[in-house]
């Protein structure tokens, strides 16, 4: 089949140090698109993981994916994170004459401290700076976390009252401000209540009220405006939500079912996707939300989907 300038996307949350079977089965997915039918998609992550780029260099080392396969992020892209091997060392306590460095026995961790503040500071194995934690008067006021080229990528501020977050900060490389996320601490917890998108200058160019609202806003600039786009949504938990404010003819929404559907034990529906569907998509006549295909696990989960979504257009 000939699927001309057609894009495919796999979506997917993150590709940690640690993957499951669904990060797995994305990844083989890839490459049989790539081997049998030709077709080289993009797979999409959305968590901010500022250690990406190192784990998708591990990937092609260790053959789980071809180099001509992209791993694109959501932050990654917004912050404009380098992808080639290029290494800042990070030692900024040896310009700060006030500042004396103190090793952490057994740990590859270690302390800054001058007269009244502590920094706190864990690298990897190769030396390079992960997060710093600053202490002043012993109260925790700021974490920064580093990417894998050793630039500054996001800064955490947090309220010394309560000891939570109220606001992150994300940096291009080039130094500059790229997203503000603003908190407030109800029951006890950093709720988030605002993102801002800013320019290389300092405006904001967009304000969303929820991840989900800055996810939608990015597929939407990824998307070919022109071509057929087909989405391969993994992380339903994730996507489904921001997907369905993408109402247009040239997207198309695959998502895949990847447990057993229905716990009996349990009495609940092991399946997000199986439940938004065969919930919350039959309380309404819309169809512009719905995904155009669900690829399901078994015989029974299609049995089930057919027998209750035989009045809805849904390719199973």
């Amino acid at each position: 089949m000939n699927y001309g300038e057609s894009k495919f996307f796999i979506l997917n949350s993150n590709f940690g140090e640690k993957r499951s079977g669904i990060d797995n089965a994305a990844l083989y997915r890839a490459m049989l698109f790539k081997r049998s039918l030709g077709i080289f998609p993009v797979i999409v992550t959305a968590t901010y993981n500022a250690r990406l780029n190192l784990q998708r260099r591990k990937l092609v080392e260790t053959g789980l994916i071809d180099q001509d396969i992209k791993i694109i992020n959501l932050y990654d892209d917004l912050q404009e994170t380098q992808t080639e091997g290029i290494m800042r060392q990070n030692e900024m306590w040896k310009s700060n004459g006030s500042w004396r460095r103190q090793a952490i026995s057994n740990s590859k961790n270690y302390r800054l401290f001058d007269r009244n503040s502590k920094l706190y500071v864990e690298p990897d194995e190769e030396g390079r700076v992960i997060f710093s934690t600053l202490f002043i008067n012993m109260t925790r006021m700021r974490r920064e976390t580093f990417d894998t080229n050793g630039f500054l990528s996001k800064v955490e501020l947090y309220d010394p009252s309560n000891g939570k977050i109220y606001m992150e900060i994300y940096y291009r490389t080039d130094g500059t401000t790229c997203i503000y996320k603003y908190f407030e601490c109800k029951n006890d917890k950093s709720v988030l209540t605002a993102i801002h998108l800013i320019d290389r200058i300092g405006n904001i160019e967009h304000v969303f009220e929820s991840e989900a609202d800055l996810l939608t806003h990015w597929i939407q600039s990824i998307i070919d405006p022109k071509e057929a786009n087909f989405l391969i949504v993994d992380r339903e938990a994730v996507y489904y939500q921001p997907l369905q404010k993408i109402r247009q003819d040239n997207v198309f929404k695959i998502c895949m079912i990847h447990s057993k559907h229905y716990n009996k034990v349990l009495g609940k529906y092991n399946s997000e996707i199986y439940r938004i569907i065969c919930e919350d998509l039959l309380k309404t006549e819309e169809d512009s939300s719905k995904p155009d295909a669900v690829v399901v696990l078994t015989n029974r989960q299609r049995e089930d989907m057919e027998q209750q979504l035989a009045r809805r257009s849904i390719c199973l």
